[in-house]
């Protein structure tokens, strides 16, 4: 079909088309193609679009719901709700990811749109509980098998996975991960070997690993970003630093 763009017959229409997928699966197919070199020479490849910040995220979202859409925040002082802490929980949920940040804001508005496009506490919960149960089940499946029990004062798996998932960028060492993990949880870890780089490994090899091995050989990252935020939902970090794993409909606080 891309070939046939430069027959006249096809060319007077000024066709594109656009391929959807990732830069290593689509070289992949490529490279099965007689006809490889001169696709390629047709073809531009659009750079991803990659996680944003927390700023560009609020951003997105107060654009989109308060400049375009025109909702409306209704404060909730009881239960610690505003328009504040809505973009922040949306960026903290939605991990930044800008494909999930749409999915995310979307279920909010439908769950917002009966009430005359106000967004209450209630519809913002029912919201993020819409997509949660529509879109991250399998993680919540994966992730539950390389978590220890239900809740431990000290499990290191456990707080390694927790850390992990506050870090802010999507590719980290062994050195990152030991540094947040003795940040978030001091008491536990003070004086102690940690052995995070034997705790990456075994997060990402096994029936149900959650991280990959980058190409750098030193580096993960989670298999699917769907595995960090899942992780954020499910570990409760209690002030003595313990660990509490909290069900599906508990997993969601502002």
């Amino acid at each position: 079909m891309i070939l046939l763009l430069d027959d006249e017959e096809y060319s007077k229409y000024n066709v594109r088309i656009l391929l959807v997928g990732t830069p290593t699966d689509i070289r992949d197919y490529f490279s099965k193609v007689k006809e490889s070199q001169t696709i390629v020479n047709r073809t531009q490849e659009v750079a991803e679009v990659s996680m944003l910040s927390d700023p560009q995220t609020k951003q997105l979202l107060s654009k989109g719901f308060f400049d375009l859409m025109g909702y409306e925040i209704i404060d909730n002082s009881e239960k610690k709700f505003n328009k504040e802490i809505f973009l922040n929980s949306l960026a903290w949920y939605s991990g930044n990811i800008p494909q999930f940040v749409h999915e995310l804001g979307l279920h909010v508005a439908i769950e917002s749109e009966d009430a005359g496009r106000k967004i209450t506490h209630e519809s913002c919960l029912e919201g993020i509980l819409s997509w949660l149960k529509s879109s991250l089940i399998s993680e919540h499946t994966t992730l539950e098998k390389n978590i220890n029990s239900i809740s431990t004062k000290v499990g290191r798996k456990n707080q390694v996975i927790y850390s992990i998932s506050t870090i802010g960028f999507s590719e980290f060492g062994y050195q990152a991960v030991e540094k947040k993990l003795r940040e978030l949880f001091p008491i536990s870890t003070s004086g102690k070997s940690l052995n995070v780089s034997g705790l990456l490994s075994d997060l990402s090899t096994g029936d149900n690993p959650i991280l990959r091995k980058t190409n750098k050989g030193t580096t993960y990252r989670f298999i699917d970003p769907k595995l960090r935020i899942m992780a954020r939902w499910l570990l409760d970090k209690k002030t003595d630093e313990s660990l509490t794993i909290r069900r599906l409909d508990e997993a969601i606080k502002f």
